[in-house]
């Protein structure tokens, strides 16, 4: 089964952020992570085929986003 989710964040600065995040940017047979900005929003596209993967994901992102939100 895959899952896709896409997660979609106002930013102070996008660019930046996306760019702090873009280290989380990952290329796995079972889980790929594309984060970049999209005006003033950071944009992150999340495939997977495992749920508990994605939902893991998905919070290591929004801790990694708090934290480089917080730095801009």
């Amino acid at each position: 089964m895959k899952i896709k989710a896409r997660l979609i964040l106002e930013s102070k600065d996008a660019k930046v952020v996306s760019k702090s995040l873009d280290i989380d940017n990952v290329l796995l047979d079972n889980l790929k992570i594309k984060t970049y900005d999209h005006g003033n929003k950071v944009v992150t596209e999340i495939k997977t085929t495992n749920l508990k993967s994605l939902l893991n994901t998905i919070e290591d992102l929004l801790q990694c986003y708090s934290v480089a939100e917080k730095l801009v």
